[in-house]
């Protein structure tokens, strides 16, 4: 030891029991402390340490087990953990069981939803087919009852005699105006009216308008005139045959429900549109009236539907057209005082024509141009429209040879030269269309010049004239066939200066 004062040395001793096991534990926090033989080993999770004499040999051990309050606390709640984990698993399970639930329902809805579009478009097509089937079939008759009477008004020599044609030829007219309202209403339903963007003038297709309503208005003793501001007289970009239907309808309208007086059409510029509008001085409507005259199977009340009849579509035919085209309607009118319509059209102007006013009062049927040198192909299944139609030329100077079928067509064209081909679509054998373009064949391969070919045929649809035009067809003549309509054609057609390929159809 250094020198110096010494340090006291104190020396404890306690006994290695039971008593100084407890006071450890207590002092320390030892849990389930114990003694134990420094050579055996301890059990897992249990700590040690070893008490030694002064040799350092290893006397006795003291041994407690680890405290691990976390392991405790999950000791303690295991079983708790354990059920929400079970109902987290359960909860992912019903969700899973939900959604392929749903998938499915939404795949059967969806395979539902596709069965019943399928089914609509197949209803849409067979709806479709039949209107067309309807057309054919109703028009087919009319052309024999239409036609003849047109004939058979020619000859009569007394009042009596042709007031009664007329009666018929206007009842007739009168039934192809109700199946091309259906037909039109039918379509425009379906969303398959087609509109063609093509260059026509506004002042010819007026004039048509107002020459096809002409005898009817001349029969009642009604002034029709046809006035168009210097501004509109125009070549314009639209579909001639849309305006023309709604312009066609108006005046229609105007006529029928006029007794006296006149009916007036006046054009003139509003804006970005042209505005076309068609006055009478009819029996008028009130306020109420008008705001449901655009809409279908609509007339002013029962007495009028009785008294003047029609189907109460050709307002709602107008509106339609005319809003499709991206223009309106408007209407003002007054009882016992007339009325005035206006469809105003946004027609892009490309080029102007020479000024004029058409003011036109019909009071006799235009003059005969004089009998035709012709060579003429017929072919029609039908033996009433055969009928029809060689009674037709009959007046003209024609040497008319009539077929029944599209094979016995192309079989005369093969072996004789005809200046123009009068031809039915729908016929047994070979139809219309095919044989049209057989004779095209025929005539390229044998190098001859294009003869002048006519679909004349009762289907009226658009895609009808379409798809005649498509197979060689120069004109598309629909019937009830108009005897001046059809020897027009002709003369056009055959004539040097014909346009081929121009569309043509009898209203």
């Amino acid at each position: 030891r250094p020198a110096g004062p010494r340090a006291p040395i104190v020396f404890a001793a306690d006994a290695l029991d039971e008593t100084f096991l407890a006071n450890i534990a207590a002092r320390y926090q030892l849990i389930e402390a114990m003694l134990a033989d420094p050579s055996s080993q301890p059990e897992p999770h249990q700590t040690e340490i070893t008490i030694a004499d002064d040799a350092g040999r290893p006397m006795i051990a003291v041994r407690w087990r680890q405290h691990k309050p976390g392991t405790a606390m999950l000791e303690q709640t295991w079983v708790y953990m354990s059920a929400v984990f079970a109902f987290f698993v359960l909860s992912i399970i019903l969700v899973h069981l939900a959604v392929v639930r749903a998938n499915g329902e939404l795949i059967l809805k969806e395979e539902a939803l596709e069965a019943a579009l399928a089914k609509a478009e197949q209803a849409s097509r067979a709806k479709s087919q039949f209107l067309a089937n309807m057309s054919h079939e109703l028009r087919t008759p009319l052309n024999g009852i239409i036609g003849l009477m047109d004939l058979l008004r020619e000859r009569q020599t007394d009042t009596h005699s042709r007031e009664m044609t007329d009666t018929v030829i206007a009842s007739g007219r009168t039934l192809e105006l109700v199946v091309n309202d259906i037909l039109d209403v039918s379509r425009i339903e379906a969303g398959q009216l087609a509109f063609e963007t093509a260059p026509f003038k506004l002042g010819e297709v007026l004039g048509n308008a107002v020459d096809l309503h002409a005898a009817t208005a001349t029969a009642k003793g009604l002034s029709l005139t046809l006035r168009m501001a210097e501004a509109t007289d125009a070549t314009y970009l639209g579909d001639r045959t849309r305006i023309g239907q709604i312009v066609s309808n108006l005046i229609s309208n105007a006529v029928k429900f006029t007794a006296a007086g006149e009916v007036s059409i006046a054009v003139r510029r509003r804006r970005s549109a042209i505005c076309i509008s068609v006055s009478d001085s009819g029996i008028g409507f009130d306020r109420a009236t008008a705001s449901r005259l655009f809409d279908r199977f609509e007339q002013a009340d029962v007495s009028v539907s009785r008294k003047f009849g029609g189907t109460g579509l050709g307002l709602s035919i107008c509106r339609s057209l005319t809003e499709m085209m991206g223009g309106r309607m408007a209407v003002r009118g007054s009882p016992g005082r007339g009325s005035i319509f206006f469809a105003y059209l946004p027609l892009p102007r490309i080029a102007d024509v020479p000024f004029h006013v058409i003011e036109t009062v019909p009071d006799s049927p235009a003059p005969d141009s004089g009998p035709l040198a012709l060579k003429v192909l017929f072919a029609d299944d039908h033996e009433v429209n055969r009928r029809v139609v060689s009674m037709i030329l009959a007046s003209a100077n024609i040497d008319l040879t009539v077929v029944e079928n599209g094979a016995l067509a192309v079989e005369a064209a093969a072996t004789n030269r005809f200046d123009i081909i009068l031809m039915d679509v729908q016929m047994p054998v070979l139809d219309g269309l095919s044989a049209t373009r057989r004779i095209r064949a025929l005539e390229l391969a044998d190098g001859r010049g294009r003869t002048p070919i006519i679909s004349l045929t009762a289907n009226a649809m658009p895609e009808d004239v379409t798809l005649s035009l498509e197979a060689g067809s120069d004109l598309h003549l629909a019937k009830p066939i108009r005897p001046d309509v059809l020897l027009e054609a002709i003369a056009r057609l055959v004539a040097p200066e014909a346009d081929v390929g121009t569309r043509v159809e009898a209203a």
